[in-house]
């Protein structure tokens, strides 16, 4: 499918003053629509990253303001909207969207996440379609905070809100709350297949570390982006602190102190005797990353992939075997880094086979972390290595045998 010149000259003003948008920018797959009513004058991208527009719209908005959607159009896609949508509204299928109820939670969902980005956009000076587009001072709310607090005060108000949308009268697609639009495409078609959750995981990703990389050596990037990017990317969990003790607690070493090896003598030695040196011993750990149906992108995530990237550094050339597991384990990999993770699965949960496989690693783990939602059968008894549950914070109960650290998503 061609793209037409106006979305490149867009995409091309866009990156001008952004490159480290260049992944997610060319991740955009534009379909053209005609005349239809939910985007007649406007355009739309859907969660499988196909950016939709009414080609009657490209030589009616300049360069600019094509470039400025764009942009508002990736924020949502970015910053996860259709998941955490799903997550505080709820999945209604395709049925249920004629419940005129649930209809005005979704656009008053979509208008809540137009503030949570515009404000940032109207600060970067960034130049929008003539739109009456929503921003949080049209609704008498402050500005910089998250979408879903503009979401409950806008409930408050309790007084019908128009939809302002950049995307017009179908909001901004499926990027807003996951719900297909009547002009979308399905998943994999021919012409315009999208890209796959997994995919648009690995693109989020790579513009949040081009991001923090800009910042880092040139300092040019708003700072609601840095913050996304530092967010996304930070492990919570204190790995240094939780491997440290496996090694105590697997190794018997006693807090303060270190173990003795001739691989790396004394450098006082002085005499004739060559005594051995103080070494600071590495767990060997397995992790089981929870890759069922039940796991979000936002679990996908902020719990698996951050929190491995966490557990890698703070291992460094230690030994690191990665369980990818759902109902079944469906790879064992030695890994160094979570760039080099594959996520399978997809199928229901069950991590006592991921506990239970782990356990028969050989040579046996010092510690294994399990990295899940907690929506999942456990072993009754404790298994015979040490582990620790990473979940988010007011997941179900987990074994008492088992240590657990919560983490806010």
């Amino acid at each position: 499918m061609t793209t037409p010149l106006e979305i490149q000259v867009a995409r091309v003003l866009l990156m001008k003053g952004r490159p480290y948008l260049s992944t997610a920018v060319w991740a955009l797959q534009p379909v053209a629509v005609e005349d239809h009513p939910q985007l007649k004058g406007t355009l739309g991208v859907d969660k499988n990253w196909r950016l939709y527009y009414d080609p009657a719209v490209l030589p009616a908005w300049s360069p600019e303001a094509l470039a400025g959607a764009l942009y508002h159009e990736l924020h949502h896609l970015l910053r996860a909207h259709h998941s955490r949508a799903t997550n505080l509204i709820g999945d209604f299928g395709e049925d249920e969207l004629v419940n005129i109820e649930i209809a005005s939670k979704l656009q008053l969902a979509n208008i809540a996440e137009d503030c949570e980005i515009n404000d940032d956009l109207e600060e970067e000076k960034i130049k929008l379609p003539p739109i009456d587009y929503a921003t949080p001072a049209k609704y008498g709310l402050k500005n910089s905070d998250l979408w879903e607090n503009y979401y409950h005060e806008l409930l408050k108000q309790a007084k019908p809100v128009k939809l302002v949308c950049i995307g017009g009268a179908g909001g901004c697609g499926s990027c807003a709350d996951g719900k297909r639009r009547a002009y979308e495409l399905p998943p994999g078609a021919k012409d315009a297949p999208g890209i796959s959750q997994a995919e648009a995981e690995l693109v989020i990703r790579k513009t949040a570390a081009d991001v923090q990389e800009h910042a880092r050596t040139r300092g040019q990037v708003p700072a609601s982006l840095k913050r996304w990017a530092d967010n996304l990317l930070n492990p919570q969990v204190p790995w240094q602190r939780v491997l440290a003790s496996a090694i105590r607690r697997s190794l018997a070493i006693t807090i303060g102190a270190t173990d003795y090896s001739f691989q790396r003598p004394n450098r006082r030695n002085g005499g004739e005797f060559i005594l051995p040196g103080m070494i600071q011993p590495v767990p060997n750990v397995c992790v089981i990353g929870d890759t069922s149906g039940s796991m979000g992108e936002n679990e996908l995530r902020k719990i698996v992939l951050t929190e491995l990237k966490g557990i890698c550094r703070a291992i460094g050339r230690g030994s690191l075997t990665f369980l990818d597991v759902d109902a079944e384990v469906h790879g064992v990999q030695r890994i160094q880094s979570e760039r080099h993770v594959q996520l399978r699965g997809g199928g229901g949960t069950d991590m006592r086979v991921g506990i239970e496989r782990a356990c028969e690693l050989r040579p046996k783990p010092s510690l294994i972390v399990v990295l899940s939602d907690a929506e999942s059968p456990w072993p009754a008894a404790p298994a015979e290595v040490r582990c620790l549950v990473v979940c988010p914070k007011g997941a179900p109960a987990t074994p008492d045998w088992m240590a657990r650290v919560e983490v806010e998503l």
